[in-house]
């Protein structure tokens, strides 16, 4: 994946991007030749585009350990969509939530009960209360 580096400055109503470069070099001189009140954000460069050209849009799932479907919605991830069973994530009632690509609904569920199933099979999953005091 191709990164960019984007020279910006400020904050709030202020914040404004000073440049934008394909090499971090140029980036760092750029800041130490026009002020060093400048910040570089690193970027991915066209961020998903496989999953895009698919045609996959984003979805949310959050999802019972027994399997049953909480939640579904389209949404964007501030996280990334990185979540798989080696980095899963539970809300306070110990259901799993992912943020994936996927074609529809149906998809993005079978990708979570994949997942689902994994962190099962890897005892990944956390104990609920209600199956503490069991």
């Amino acid at each position: 994946m191709s990164k960019i580096y984007v020279v910006t400055e400020g904050c709030y109503s202020d914040y404004c991007i000073r440049g934008v470069f394909d090499d971090e070099g140029l980036a760092l001189h750029f800041v130490a030749a026009f002020g060093n009140h400048a910040d570089i954000e690193e970027w991915e460069l066209n961020p998903h585009k496989k999953e895009m050209k698919k045609g996959y849009s984003p979805w949310f799932v959050r999802m019972a350990k027994d399997g049953t479907v909480i939640d579904t919605r389209v949404e964007d991830s501030p996280y990334g969509f990185g979540d798989g069973p080696d980095d899963p994530n539970f809300d306070v009632d110990q259901n799993l939530f992912v943020h994936v690509f996927a074609r529809d609904r149906e998809h993005a569920i079978k990708i979570t009960n994949e997942r689902r199933t994994v962190l099962i099979a890897t005892e990944r999953w956390p104990s609920t209360n209600q199956e503490a005091t069991k």
